[in-house]
């Protein structure tokens, strides 16, 4: 029975201090663009995989400002000999990771022309609609993304998002594309 006793008085000791523990602040994360990062993660992603190079910058629920917490950026093979791979990489403000690979199903073109920042993209998407849009719906989310094509031509280009989702369901959205060489808006979409 003592032995029951001292086990019991254990656990409730042991609960008790856990419980006392003061609990730790959260660690916030500074905003970021895509390059402010981008030298680093791209390093840490060649010293990951030779023979890689970035296919796609994406930041979700950027400010106006163009900045967000967390960006993800996807490196495709630029080897044709293997089976291709993606690889996910993120850079935030405690730094940056590789998240995990897949074989790659779809075409994806790597972006091999320089690009200007995405709080670029979003003040153009801004003076293009997307200021307007958050007027009419004030609880949207923006997304940036950046990705490379061939098609018609070589380019770089940012879509930046605008989504609002209502209670019933319905989406409304507007995306901008914007040469991110240029500043050349090519196209928005709405719903």
């Amino acid at each position: 029975m003592y032995k029951v006793k001292s086990i019991v008085f254990t656990c409730v000791l042991c609960i008790i201090l856990l419980g006392c523990k003061q609990p730790s602040e959260p660690t916030s994360l500074v905003l970021l663009t895509a390059a402010a990062k981008f030298v680093e993660v791209n390093s840490f992603a060649m010293s990951y995989k030779q023979g890689i190079a970035l296919a796609m910058a994406t930041g979700n629920d950027v400010s106006i400002e163009g900045l967000s917490d967390n960006w993800e950026y996807l490196y495709i093979d630029t080897n044709t000999t293997v089976l291709p791979r993606r690889y996910y990489f993120h850079a935030n403000s405690n730094g940056v990771g590789f998240d995990s690979s897949t074989s790659m199903h779809e075409g994806l073109w790597v972006i091999t022309l320089s690009w200007f920042d995405n709080d670029s993209a979003v003040y153009i998407a801004e003076n293009n609609g997307g200021a307007e849009f958050r007027s009419n719906n004030p609880n949207c989310t923006i997304t940036a993304m950046l990705v490379g094509s061939v098609y018609p031509k070589a380019a770089t280009d940012w879509y930046i998002s605008y989504n609002h989702f209502s209670d019933n369901g319905y989406e409304k959205f507007l995306m901008v594309g914007i040469d991110a060489n240029t500043g050349e808006v090519r196209f928005r979409s709405t719903d």
